[in-house]
């Protein structure tokens, strides 16, 4: 009988250390949770911050494309009012355009809409893109000089001669215009 009172109380004492135990444990998987929680709370914070300013970026972004849309359509504005020649065609003679780019590895051509004021030329590999169409030198370069202004700084004056390019000084030499 004693060994069974014995074995009861060492069952009661294990059960009081298993629910001890048990007790430790939980309190420290509650202390992991509201470490966890706390953790994740600053990283949603943090994420919140960044959503933030992402959206501000965004937003500049977009006003910024705004911008350089406006800029566009002026630039085409001025492309129309310079060009504005009584000659149909440009197809013979010496005509001048304002290249604003060269890109090798870009096919910007799906980009561009066909038009007499802009368009893409394509030469070993490389597309160019050319705007305006003028016979005066003066109103080309006019319009490479508004464009710089613009932000355009590889805007350069470029022309040709039954559309074929060739040099300005080229050109020059066919209009008979000194240097």
């Amino acid at each position: 009988m004693r060994t069974t009172l014995n074995l009861a109380i060492v069952f009661i004492l294990f059960a009081l250390l298993s629910s001890c135990t048990a007790k430790k444990e939980l309190a420290l998987l509650q202390q992991s949770q509201q470490e966890e929680t706390a953790l994740h709370a600053q990283q949603m914070k943090a994420l919140s911050a960044e959503m933030n300013a992402l959206q501000s970026a965004n937003a500049s972004l977009q006003q910024e494309n705004n911008k350089l849309q406006n800029d566009l359509n002026a630039a085409n504005a001025s492309i129309k009012m310079l060009s504005s020649e009584t000659e149909p065609s440009f197809a013979r003679g010496i005509v001048f355009k304002v290249q604003i780019g060269a890109y090798k590895d870009l096919n910007v051509s799906e980009n561009i809409p066909d038009s007499d004021n802009i368009g893409t030329e394509n030469s070993d590999d490389v597309q160019k893109i050319v705007l305006g169409q003028f016979r005066d030198f003066k109103k080309a370069d006019q319009l490479k000089k508004q464009l710089r202004a613009m932000g355009v700084k590889d805007a350069w004056v470029v022309s040709y001669k039954d559309g074929n390019r060739i040099t300005i000084e080229q050109a020059f030499s066919e209009l008979g215009i000194k240097q």
